[in-house]
């Protein structure tokens, strides 16, 4: 279901080259690695003028990555074995969005007033979205944090599901970080406790 909203989703939040000094964010993510008993690795450019973070740990057997660039922003990533294709795209509601409503175009409501009022939802099944979002601490948790994206595509050639969370660059708190895995975590329970996960 790659289509013109997630492209331009990726467009705009993934192929962002505004420069943004992430070294002062060194310290918070170590403590984040020890929380989550991850793996966090920083790579630099020959140059030492660009760096690169990135923090693997497991949940559940499966593997979470979340990445951050001096020049690309916030990413959550893992991929997971689905018993049927599941395609989606939660994104913050932009001009665009509303315009669409306005002539007609549909979103996909939770009916949760405050999630949403700020989040335009796509998907090739409702059912399973809606029972994906049913908790209201996972919505709390996307819409206080301003998650710009929450991307699921199936990928044909891996055979397996991608969700990808892109977050807000300005996040240097280490409470901050721990609500982002959080919501990592809560998505994974709702695909196992909606029976989604292939054994």
């Amino acid at each position: 279901m790659k289509n013109s909203k997630s492209t331009l989703l990726e467009d705009i939040f993934i192929k962002d080259y505004t420069y943004f000094d992430i070294t002062t964010k060194k310290d918070i993510w170590q403590e984040l690695e020890k929380i989550v008993s991850g793996k966090f690795k920083i790579t630099r450019t020959k140059s030492a003028d660009l760096n690169s973070f990135k923090l693997d740990f497991d949940y559940k057997s499966i593997q979470i990555n979340l990445t951050e660039t001096d020049t690309k922003p916030l990413k959550f990533e893992f991929s997971i074995n689905l018993k049927e294709i599941l395609e989606f795209n939660i994104s913050l509601e932009d001009n665009l969005d509303k315009l669409m409503k306005f002539f007609g175009k549909h979103e996909i409501e939770i009916h949760k007033a405050d999630f949403d009022n700020k989040y335009f939802i796509k998907t090739n099944n409702k059912k399973e979205v809606k029972l994906l979002l049913e908790k209201k601490e996972l919505t709390d948790l996307i819409i206080r944090n301003d998650i710009y994206g929450i991307i699921c595509n199936f990928d044909k050639e891996a055979q397996l599901t991608k969700i990808l969370t892109v977050a807000d660059r300005n996040i240097n708190a280490l409470d901050k970080l721990v609500d982002l895995v959080k919501v990592q975590l809560m998505l994974i329970d709702q695909f196992y406790e909606n029976d989604l996960i292939k054994e």
